[in-house]
């Protein structure tokens, strides 16, 4: 068993220094300012990050602990009817790697437990109609965690059940009605001019003093 739990715990961190993104990132996001981003690489390595909207690159280092991060200008936009900007961040050694239709707007994060995870879109009433009209919001974005829990906080999270992504009938098939009714609502609250995030992170099962604060007085 401890040789088990030591193999599992090496394969979890012997890539750490990879250079790439966190997994909370990816293409077709939406960042809110003040946006972050960052990801790991070797410690000591110099990360050059540029940005379509942006004439001067951005300079940051791996830290000791295998992390990059890198503050992003806040005089980035993308107002609705743009193509969105594309993040482009390069190591010392070379190695590139890119995000495409980078949005900035508002994002929100739909927590809760199985009430929230486990009625999806297609059990929703008019399912069928809402679906069809899904990709008529493609200013709004979904994102939705893995399906675990976790007692500690982590450094990053698993591999996402569903990367960022455009609202359609595929990617809305997993995805939880009260989030994208939440982001599809607020897009048109802000009158559509403005795009909008939503990340998933409902697990079924969970302790509901998790997803609630209590304040003593």
């Amino acid at each position: 068993m401890l040789y088990f739990y030591l193999t599992l715990l090496f394969s979890l961190y012997s890539g750490i220094n990879a250079f790439n993104f966190s997994n909370t990132l990816g293409s077709h996001m939406v960042l809110q300012h003040p946006a972050i981003i960052w990801g790991y690489g070797e410690p000591g390595d110099s990360v050059v990050t540029t940005v379509t909207q942006l004439s001067t690159p951005l300079k940051s280092q791996v830290g000791a602990n295998g992390i990059w991060k890198q503050a992003l200008p806040t005089n980035i936009e993308t107002p609705v009817g743009s193509t969105g900007v594309t993040v482009s961040s390069v190591n010392g050694e070379g190695s590139t790697i890119t995000l495409n239709d980078v949005l900035f707007g508002k994002v929100i994060l739909c927590s809760g437990q199985s009430n929230i995870e486990l009625v999806t879109v297609p059990r929703a009433l008019n399912a069928t109609a809402e679906l069809e009209a899904a990709p008529a919001f493609p200013f709004v974005r979904i994102f939705r965690t893995a399906d675990v829990n976790e007692e500690l906080p982590q450094i990053d999270l698993p591999i996402p059940q569903q990367p960022w992504a455009l609202p359609s009938n595929a990617t809305l098939q997993e995805f939880s009605a009260t989030c994208w009714f939440t982001a599809r609502d607020q897009f048109l609250v802000l009158e559509g001019q403005v795009p909008v995030g939503i990340v998933q992170s409902a697990v079924g099962g969970t302790a509901v003093r998790n997803w609630s604060k209590t304040f003593f007085f």
